[in-house]
């Protein structure tokens, strides 16, 4: 009989089951990890510094 994989992912982390037939339990065989999938897209891609607001007077005067 053939085995049937399921896999769960997101941005950050991946996880592959298998099971035997759709009612059986699944078992975990592999979890793989992507901390860089958690960063913000901004930290992933610039190469600038972040603005900087400091005591200055601000847009309401």
């Amino acid at each position: 009989m053939k085995s049937i994989m399921v896999v769960v992912a997101d941005s950050s982390r991946a996880r592959i089951f298998t099971t035997d037939s759709p009612s059986s339990p699944l078992n975990e065989i592999e979890t793989m990890a992507h901390p860089e999938g958690r960063m913000h897209e901004q930290n992933m891609v610039s190469d600038l510094p972040g603005k900087d607001f400091g005591q200055g007077a601000g847009a309401g005067g």
